[in-house]
């Protein structure tokens, strides 16, 4: 399981580092953080493409709401 979680957490890195690299975006403004097996699309014990996936996920409206209160 640890192992499963590590390698999700450098697909996390990883793709953090593409959008800061290809959209600019600051590492700052970045949060990662891999699942390992915890949210399987397929469940299997097999490897399985389908659940080699990334979620981005835009925060800067939460942000904005709690600047404003």
């Amino acid at each position: 399981m640890a192992l499963c979680l590590a390698l999700s957490d450098r697909r996390a890195e990883s793709v953090a580092l593409a959008l800061t690299v290809t959209f600019g975006i600051r590492p700052g403004n970045l949060v990662v953080q891999g699942h390992g097996a915890a949210f399987l699309k397929i469940e299997t014990q097999a490897a399985e493409d389908r659940n080699r996936r990334a979620r981005v996920r835009r925060t800067t409206p939460l942000l904005r709401q709690i600047a404003a209160n």
